[in-house]
Order: structure tokens, then sequence, then C-alpha cells
């Protein structure tokens, strides 16, 4: 099944976590390096219009349409090495994620964690859910 709100609406109603911030300020580098809109930097209502729960490809398909797929490629592979730069150091589990895990952990249910993250983005900072060591 499909979802096929209006984007703006989705990204209006998802609230973003602290560490989302890593995205946009990935997305306004490069646009601003490649002289999308004259080089200034695009706002958070122009990302949350345009970019915010869309795949790379077709995000750089339609803020660059005379650049090959090729070209599309590379500024997507440029994108998320930025923003692996930014999640070393910036990216935290939410609060309480650690926690929980852990404690279902013990009681012997299996925890997983689910993401449309592309998968170097996700083995440059994993996050780690063993039991919190006695204090």
């Amino acid at each position: 099944m499909s979802y096929d709100a209006p984007r703006a609406a989705r990204a209006a109603d998802v609230r973003q976590p602290r560490n989302a911030a890593s995205r946009p300020r990935s997305f306004q580098e490069l646009l601003q390096e490649q002289g999308f809109n004259g080089g200034a930097p695009i706002s958070e209502q122009f990302f949350k219009e345009r970019i915010s729960g869309r795949h790379n490809p077709d995000i750089f398909a339609e803020l660059f349409p005379r650049m090959s797929a090729a070209q599309h490629d590379a500024l997507t592979d440029d994108k998320e090495a930025r923003f692996r730069r930014r999640a070393a150091t910036s990216l935290r589990p939410l609060p309480g994620l650690v926690e929980l895990a852990a404690a279902l952990t013990r009681r012997g249910v299996r925890v997983a964690a689910v993401t449309n993250a592309p998968r170097a983005n996700v083995r440059a900072r994993p996050v780690r859910c063993s039991a919190p060591s006695a204090r």
C-alpha cells in the first residue's frame, strides 16, 4: 500500500528528532556549492516541501534535470558522505532508546532496528543496545 499524501503535509506532520538537522545541513552545503538557487541557502520550508521524505535520486533529478543519472549518483554519494562525517560526531540515540532495548533484551525479547538509510550510513554509526553498566 502506498501513501499518497502531499510531501509538504507529510513533512509538516512529522516531528524530526534533533539529529535530523544533519540531513538538511548536508543538502544545504551541497546545493549551495552546486549553485542551486543562485548559491543562496535553501529555506526550511523548501527542505520540508521538496526534499524531506524523498529519495536522493528523485530529489536530484528534480533539482538538476539537465544532469545525467551518473551525475545525480555522484551528488547522492557526496551528500551521504557529508552526512556520515556529521553523524560520526553528532548523532545520538533518542533518549531512553538504548535502555529500552537493553531492558527488552534482558527479558528475552528480540530487538531489531529498521531504517531506509543507505547501508553505509548505518554502518558508519551503529547504535549499541547492550545493557547499561552498573553505576
